[in-house]
């Protein structure tokens, strides 16, 4: 199932904006073990796995598309053709991990994260490495260790998850940490909530459990990202 979690990666067309000087740096995002669902929102665990295989097949047929088109004016050729090169390595990764896709869990979501913060930080070259990797208790125990075998500079982690029901609406709290090797600490550590509201472009969400999980992305991203900002200047 490793690797699965870059798919997110691949499903998102996100824009944010950055200036182009800035120092790169090494970012893990690690997936939750889990995150325990009441009964009523249980439903829409299949609703939120079906959607991201869906759209696993469906940006895989659009790179095949790309890759095939040939009717394009000759003076953008030499620029295509190097798109073409990116999108292949794209389509190379999606088939080595489509046979792992069945294995896909709706908390996975989480890794969203992802995506964000690599559109955050590498809209220009030079390219800071951010990916996400699968849950381990070894590594939630022992973020340093992970960090300093892995040359990491940056590891982020979302925690106890609590989903809660007030009248006919839900809230989830979880607990957010960002560990810095350089500052051998963890330089964020606070309580996110999310909710189910969908606040619209990159944080639409289509049902209450995927909406929970969004609006919490989004809440830790909100705490996440001016700390290394500062820190990359």
């Amino acid at each position: 199932m490793r690797n699965i979690f870059l798919l997110i990666i691949f499903l998102s067309q996100l824009t944010f904006s950055q200036g182009k000087h800035k120092k790169t740096f090494r970012m893990v995002f690690m997936a939750p073990e889990t995150i325990e669902v009441p009964t009523e929102l249980s439903q829409y665990k299949d609703s939120i796995v079906n959607n991201r295989v869906k759209g696993f097949y469906g940006e895989k047929e659009k790179l095949k598309e790309l890759i095939a088109f040939t009717d394009y004016p000759e003076e953008m050729k030499s620029d295509y053709e190097e798109s073409k090169k990116d999108w292949k390595i794209q389509l190379k990764y999606m088939d080595s991990i489509e046979p792992t896709i069945k294995f896909y869990e709706f908390y996975n979501d989480m890794l969203y994260s992802v995506s964000i913060l690599n559109m955050a930080f590498n809209e220009y070259e030079p390219y800071s490495e951010i990916k996400g990797i699968e849950y381990s208790k070894e590594t939630e125990d022992d973020f340093e260790s992970y960090c300093t075998k892995n040359n990491v500079d940056y590891f982020m982690f979302i925690e106890n998850f609590v989903i809660s029901k007030s009248e006919n609406d839900y809230t989830m709290t979880s607990n957010l940490k960002l560990y810095s090797l350089k500052e051998k600490k963890v330089i964020v550590e606070k309580v996110i909530n999310g909710d189910t509201k969908s606040h619209g472009d990159m944080w639409t969400c289509g049902n209450p459990l995927s909406c929970l999980m969004i609006t919490t992305v989004k809440d830790a991203l909100k705490n996440v990202i001016p700390e290394i900002v500062k820190r990359q200047r």
